[in-house]
């Protein structure tokens, strides 16, 4: 049996993000959504996932270092964050800070732990845990990811292992990255199997962010593998993204478009081996498999 989640990130950016993510959910294929902690439109976002409408919703928290300062008072985390609050280190610094200096790598998790803590206060009921531009892909920050996943009984957490074969625009820059970073996969892989905590067997979505057709979405269901795979989206409506703050701006409504497309629905419900899941089942069902 094949599984498929459609998890939507960036939720919390900008009231018309959440409203795409949302449409995307009543009226789509989404499954899933990650919540920034401490992004512009958090509180709305938080108000739309605690909704009659949406209980079934699966949201998770999207863990970020920047663009928004902590929710920690910044001389608390001094070893990461300017007194502005504004992040230290380009993420691939940040990575080797994380794992040559355990003040960095503490400074770290207690930021990812406010942010998990935030929203419990909130109200949510957190289904996954994963990180804003894929932080956790380095081990030592999949290692703080799966301690705070454990520390708070959440079940999920995203694992990144994208392969070289699948659709879309990989090139040969993508490839090299893909390629470089196969080692810090097998050693997440490896660290997580020997926990309590939930993955998907498959990930889907880091060459195609920002160019997916629905051409291409079409193809990568019809090639989906056995097991459970995420794939990872950004829908939302562009109004009010800066392209200075983020790359996505009108890919997001095409994306949203792709998820509520009348041919994509349609192909769920002729196939027969694919069931649509979301964060919050993918427990149960790695324990009936």
């Amino acid at each position: 049996m094949k599984y498929l989640i459609v998890n939507a990130d960036d939720f919390g950016w900008s009231e018309k993000v959440n409203e795409g993510i949302v449409e995307a959910y009543h009226d789509g294929i989404l499954t899933s959504a990650t919540l920034f902690a401490n992004a512009p439109a958090t509180e709305h976002a938080v108000s739309l996932a605690k909704s009659k409408s949406a209980q079934e919703f699966s949201v998770g928290v999207h863990l970020c270092y920047g663009p928004w300062p902590p929710l920690l008072p910044a001389e608390e985390l001094d070893a990461i964050f300017s007194s502005q609050g504004k992040p230290k280190f380009p993420n691939a610094k940040l990575w080797l800070q994380s794992s040559l200096c355990p003040e960095t790598a503490g400074q770290l998790y207690l930021h990812f732990r406010s942010q998990i803590q935030s929203l419990q206060d909130k109200g949510i009921s957190i289904s996954h845990l994963d990180t804003h531009k894929h932080l956790h892909y380095w081990p030592a920050v999949f290692k703080i990811v799966l301690k705070l996943a454990e520390e708070f009984h959440i079940p999920s957490i995203r694992l990144i292992n994208p392969s070289l074969f699948e659709s879309g625009p990989l090139n040969l820059k993508m490839r090299m990255i893909i390629m470089a970073l196969s080692l810090p996969q097998m050693m997440n892989r490896g660290r997580i199997k020997k926990s309590a905590i939930s993955f998907a067997d498959n990930f889907i979505g880091i060459p195609q962010t920002g160019s997916w057709t629905k051409a291409m979405f079409l193809d990568t269901l019809n090639s989906l593998k056995l097991g459970v795979t995420e794939i990872m989206s950004h829908p939302g409506y562009p109004d009010g993204l800066e392209s200075d703050a983020t790359r996505l701006v009108q890919s997001r409504q095409a994306e949203l478009e792709i998820l509520t497309d009348h041919a994509v629905k349609e192909f769920f419900s002729k196939c027969q081996n694919i069931k649509l899941i979301g964060y919050r089942d993918l427990p149960r069902i790695n324990r009936v498999r």
